[in-house]
């Protein structure tokens, strides 16, 4: 049997992020030996296939998916639920705008209250829970993550992550690892 890992993804450059610490974060994360770490594209049309890509090509099902992007703010923020509002007008890095219309409010089943404990205690950044993932593609993967988790048997959270001008790669790093091992005890895989 395969030992417990989490799925973690994060998203390439768009619009003026030239830096995207998700992705960064999602590909150190891949270092551990309980992680996957993956990027994913920032589309609307080929995301949801590059998570399907990713899952088919492990060896076993996650214990969960951790999906990451990054939002304008100074804070890390654990987000509750998709679909929360409707999409956002935004073109992609395809120049796309989403097609779908409103969408079915999922949420996640982790307990994000006790996952911004453990981000809060190795930051002195602001760490909340958020009602609205924002309608763009992360709100989008995050749908779609919710509920390839929920077919696999499975939970997915996102977390979205500040900008590198307030805070950088090298200290979010350490928030992104204590919430993976949140996660991992949360789905009973404990190191």
């Amino acid at each position: 049997m395969a030992a417990p890992f989490l799925l973690v993804t994060g998203f390439g450059a768009f619009e003026s992020v030239l830096d995207n610490p998700s992705g960064s974060l999602a590909e150190a994360m891949h270092l551990r030996s309980d992680a996957v770490g993956a990027r994913m594209p920032v589309t609307y049309g080929g995301v949801g296939d590059e998570l399907d890509r990713v899952l088919a090509g492990l060896d076993s099902v996650p214990a969960a998916i951790l999906a990451m992007g990054v939002h304008r703010g100074p804070e890390f923020r654990l987000e509750a639920r998709a679909g929360a509002v409707p999409p956002s007008k935004r073109p992609d890095t395809a120049g796309r705008i989403s097609e779908v219309g409103p969408r079915a409010l999922l949420h996640s089943g982790f307990d994000l209250e006790a996952c911004a404990e453990a981000c809060a205690a190795v930051t002195g950044h602001p760490v909340y829970v958020s009602q609205d993932a924002g309608g763009y593609v992360c709100d989008f993967l995050y749908g779609i993550a919710l509920r390839r988790a929920r077919n696999l048997g499975v939970q997915a959270l996102f977390l979205h992550v500040p900008p590198i001008a307030h805070v950088p790669c090298a200290d979010q790093e350490p928030v992104v690892h204590a919430l993976v091992d949140e996660l991992l005890a949360q789905a009973g895989t404990a190191r």
